[in-house]
């Protein structure tokens, strides 16, 4: 099993695993849109819920390669839907910049450290 992040989803706990390459290249335009903060929340968990779970889906396909898509979505629902994407995101490198945090690659202004 490849490390990540344990998630009950409905009856099931699975271990979600980071995304790999192939699955951020696939949902490439999807992610710059959550991480530009141009696709709202709102939006997102109304519009687009077949991506986040699809997301979610190729996750957890790294530890259970088995895993049929209509399964995982047996197993998510409006009360979990945003918690388990969330959680895959995060478990995958991507998360929300806390207010005056610089992260890799970014440089503190007047620092050229």
């Amino acid at each position: 099993m490849i490390a990540g992040t344990r998630l009950t989803l409905g009856a099931h706990t699975y271990l979600i695993p980071p995304l790999n390459f192939n699955a951020l290249e696939l949902h490439k335009d999807f992610f710059v849109r959550c991480m530009s903060g141009e696709l709202d929340p709102v939006e997102a968990m109304t519009t687009h819920f077949r991506t986040m779970g699809e997301i979610v889906h190729l996750a957890a396909k790294r530890n259970y390669p088995d895993l049929k898509l209509e399964a995982l979505f047996d197993d998510l629902d409006m009360a979990n839907m945003a918690e388990a994407f969330k959680a895959t995101m995060a478990v995958s490198g991507f998360t929300q910049p806390v207010p005056g945090e610089t992260r890799p690659g970014e440089t503190v202004p007047g620092n050229l450290h």
